[in-house]
C-alpha cells in the first residue's frame, strides 16, 4: 500500500482495478446502487465491512447519525475479529 495525496492508504491493486464510471444522468439513488455493486465485486473487499457501510452510509437517506451508527458497528466487528484471532 502506498499513502494517497492525502496520506490515506491505497492498495495500488484495488485502485487500478477500479474501473467504475458514473453516468451523469444517474439518480443519486442509481448512484448509490452503482458504488455498493461496485464494493462488493472488488475481490479483496472486506465482506463485512463492505455490509456496514452499505446499511448505514451508502443510502439515499441516512439517520441523522449514521457515522456515529457505522463508527460503532466498525468497533464491534474489530472487537470480535480481535476475540477471535486471540481464541
Amino acid at each position: 500500500m502506498r499513502p494517497d495525496n492525502k496520506g490515506y492508504a491505497v492498495n495500488q491493486e484495488s485502485a487500478s482495478n477500479y474501473t467504475h464510471h458514473v453516468d451523469p444522468d444517474s439518480t443519486n439513488a442509481n448512484l448509490i446502487t452503482d458504488i455498493v455493486s461496485s464494493l462488493r465485486e472488488l475481490n479483496d473487499a472486506d465482506e463485512e465491512l463492505t455490509e456496514i457501510l452499505v446499511e448505514h452510509l451508502l443510502t439515499v437517506s441516512p439517520q441523522h447519525d449514521a457515522v456515529k451508527i457505522a463508527a460503532d458497528a466498525i468497533e464491534q466487528l474489530a472487537f470480535e475479529r480481535a476475540k477471535e484471532s486471540s481464541e
